[in-house]
This record gives structure tokens, sequence and C-alpha cells, in this order.
């Protein structure tokens, strides 16, 4: 074979090799520009294991920062699968955690047979159940710090201050919604994987520290919620009211709610438990796939708090209002006498006082505030007018909402 064959198959080949190197690097470029992304989360779900730290939510304290609502310390169970089945210790492991912790066999050894190196078989255990796994001290299984919410005075404005779920998220009353301010945010433990899915030594770890939440401050005085609750209850339970009761305390003089007692009670360190004894009963008489409905409907209606979500009309409690109109608008004076013979007619009908069978008579506006007469408030809105008692009625802010941040 002559040079110049020889030379002319090198350029050849050096053209073919040109020619898939470039297709090589027009390969890897499109990789990286079009799924790099993709291609680099997937490896890292491989190459590490990610660990959340629960951050602490924060503390519910009354006006004069007694701890109501407090975040206490709780392990987790974790077992790392691959490591037990490489010490073939899942049936083992599985028949001591199931003790321990009450749970099903089959269903912790069907966690073992999963292919990862993290798993949590159960949140917020008790003091003993850790120390009975502690004393175990059986390999591929931890338990990682977490924490759980306990109540301090257990049903004690639980209507108030709500309840927590699962996974320690707010799910009524303040702890729903003030949870963006209580939770905190989670830390993180990045945990670099070898080969066969066992952890790498500690250097090869990044922890990220969690934030735990911010503290809230109520209005509320745990001394004053105690009272009213206690004889809201003596009350309804003496005169034998089927439909419950509440009782707000507020001060006058700022708004503040100081107190805020509904009947309708529950245990927030146990919310998911019905407590209404008649509801228990109710339940458990149906049919078994008709329970699960019942039980929903009367924990929503145990949860509801009578304060803030029912109407009432305003009754007796409105003659302030209305006294207070017909003072600044000077159609009465303090010293003003009016006659209560029982009922009044407006509008075409009789409205009658609440003592129509022994009126009230003769009497002056201290009086009839005294008496809660009907007849000297009716008298008083019609002095006034419609637009005039309406013009109060807005200026006293019955048309504006609240701004109460209860649900």
């Amino acid at each position: 074979m002559s040079g110049l064959e020889v030379k002319k198959r090198m350029n050849i080949l050096l053209c073919i090799f040109l020619v898939l190197l470039f297709c090589l690097v027009v390969a890897l470029v499109w990789l990286n520009v079009a799924h790099g992304e993709e291609y680099k989360n997937a490896a890292g779900s491989q190459q590490t294991r990610d660990e959340l730290v629960s951050s602490k939510r924060g503390t519910i304290y009354d006006r004069n920062m007694k701890a109501l609502a407090v975040s206490i310390n709780a392990d987790t169970v974790i077992i790392d699968p691959v490591t037990i089945r490489k010490n073939k210790a899942a049936e083992k492991i599985s028949q001591s955690l199931s003790k321990v912790l009450s749970m099903d066999y089959d269903k912790i050894f069907k966690i073992t047979q999963k292919k990862s190196s993290y798993e949590v078989v159960k949140k917020r255990i008790t003091p003993e159940q850790s120390q009975s796994i502690r004393e175990l001290n059986l390999l591929g299984v931890t338990l990682q710090e977490d924490s759980k919410r306990n109540y301090v005075y257990g049903s004690l404005a639980a209507n108030i201050l709500g309840f927590t779920g699962y996974d320690n998220q707010g799910l009524n009353g303040i702890e729903m919604v003030l949870d963006d301010v209580l939770k905190g945010t989670s830390g993180r433990i990045r945990v670099a994987q070898a080969n066969g899915g066992e952890d790498m030594p500690y250097p090869y770890e990044s922890y990220i520290d969690p934030v735990n939440g911010k503290d809230v401050v109520l209005t509320i005085d745990e001394v004053i919620q105690h009272i009213a609750e206690s004889r809201l209850n003596e009350a309804v339970e003496k005169y034998g009211v089927k439909q419950g009761g509440c009782v707000i305390v507020m001060d006058p003089n700022t708004g503040e709610v100081l107190g805020m007692a509904v009947t309708t009670g529950f245990d927030p360190n146990n919310p998911f438990e019905v407590y209404d004894g008649a509801s228990q009963e109710k339940i458990a008489a149906l049919p078994e796939d008709q329970r699960a409905a019942a039980k929903t409907e009367a924990l929503n209606k145990q949860w509801r708090s009578k304060a803030i979500s029912d109407t009432y009309e305003p009754g007796s409690v409105f003659k302030m209002f209305t006294c207070s109109s017909a003072l600044e608008e000077g159609v009465t004076t303090v010293n003003s006498t009016f006659v209560c013979r029982g009922s009044l007619r407006v509008g075409g009908w009789d409205i009658k006082c609440w003592r129509y069978y022994n009126p009230h008579g003769v009497e002056t506006l201290g009086e009839g505030l005294q008496n809660s007469c009907n007849v000297v408030f009716m008298t008083l809105g019609l002095a006034m007018g419609g637009t005039t008692f309406k013009k109060y009625v807005q200026a006293f802010g019955f048309e504006n909402k609240t701004g109460f941040i209860l649900p």
C-alpha cells in the first residue's frame, strides 16, 4: 500500500472521528441544556437523603404570661430498612417494635422491606416507649427528636386555642389562624449515601438548623376563663339548658376579651375523641358504615364555638344603645317619665313588654333601664325615627366587621 493511500485512509478516519466527536459534544450540550436540571435532581435523589428536623411551635400565653399551649419533646421512631435486611433482623425488629409501640407486626415488617434507608414507623411516642427502644439497642432503629403540642390546662379555653394535627399544623382556633406565626420553619439534614444505600461517614452530612415558631400572647386571663367556664357549666346543669350557652367577659374600656366560655368542650390534647356521652351512644347505635360520618358531625359540633359562630337577636342588650342614642339626640333626659301599660302598638302590631300581665306603670328613664322595659325603648325609638336610629346603629359600628380573628 502506497504512502498516498495510507494518508488518504488516515484522513478518512480523522474525519469520522471529528464527526463523532462533534455529535458527542452536541449531545452533551443538549443533555445539559434541555435536561440538565432533571438529571441533576435525579442524581441528587440517588446519592443523598434528606431528613426533616421539626421546629417547635411557639408558646401561647394568657395576658399574665401563663403558658396555655406549649411544645414538649417527643421522639419519632425511624428505621433503616437497608441495614435491617443486611443484618437479617427484619422479623426480630418488627416483633420488638410491635410490642413496644402497640402496632401491628405486619405493618412494621412491610416497612422493613422498603428499598430505602429512612422510614418513619411512628411519630411522637411517649417517653416510656422511647426508653424501652433505647434499652433494646436495635441496629437500624433510631429515635429522632420531635415535639408535640401540650395544652397545659386540658380543656380550658379549648374553643379559643384550637388544636394541632398529626404533623403539628394548626387545625382550629388560634392554632389555625396564627399557624404561620406559631409553626416556625423545619430544619434539614442532608446525608450522602453510598451505592448500596448505606449512609456515608459524618463529614458528608450537611445540617440546616430549624427555626422555632414565635410566641403569642392572648388577652385571655386564665383565672377569669376558668371562672367563666365553671359558672356557665353550673348554670346550664342547674336549669337544664339543652342548647348549652356561652359567656364572654370583656374589658369595657378596651374591648379586650378576658374570657370566652362555651358549653361544648373538649380536650385539645386529644381533640378527635367525642366527649359528649349522648353523642357517643348515638354513634355506637348506628350501623358501622354510618359511624364515621356521624362521628365527623359530632366532632364539628364540639369544636364549634357558640360565642362566635352562632347568630343571636341582640335583645335587651341593645336597649343600652337605644338609650344612649336618644340621650344624644335630646329626645329624652334622665328625668323623663314613661308609662308602661304592658304593650305598645307599632306599625300595626301590638308588641308586648315582658311584664305584659303586670305592667311597670310610670317609670323614669333610669327605672326603664333597670326594668328592661320594652315599652320605654320602643317609645324612644319612635321618637328618634328610623333614619336617625339607623345613623346611630351605624355609628356604634354594628354594620362593620369586628376584626375578631377566630373563624
